[in-house]
């Protein structure tokens, strides 16, 4: 499945287990994506990086840009970084 595809089906993923979540996926012309997740005044990102092939997950502080490069988590499989936005949903305490 392409990248998008996979940003794709976990965007409908969190919308039907998390009914009022703000979503935003957007993809960049350097072929890299953007996918902000808010609920509950917090905000999570996984973004790909087509330069490196890596996935960034992490909480975004208010005071950042949405897309920045200093991620604590970065993956190598977009799997791996979906993982940890379901478990980062658990510290903002969503519980599907």
């Amino acid at each position: 499945m392409s990248v998008r595809g996979q940003y794709q089906t976990l965007e409908a993923e969190l919308r039907r287990d998390l009914p009022g979540v703000q979503l935003d996926l957007e993809e960049l012309p350097s072929g890299a994506f953007m996918f902000a997740v808010w609920w509950r005044s917090r905000q999570f990102a996984l973004d790909y990086l087509p330069s490196q092939q890596r996935f960034g997950v992490d909480e975004v502080p208010a005071d950042e840009p949405p897309f920045y490069t200093g991620y604590n988590n970065v993956f190598s499989t977009f799997s791996d970084a979906a993982a940890q936005v379901k478990e980062a949903r658990i510290w903002a305490g969503i519980h599907f």
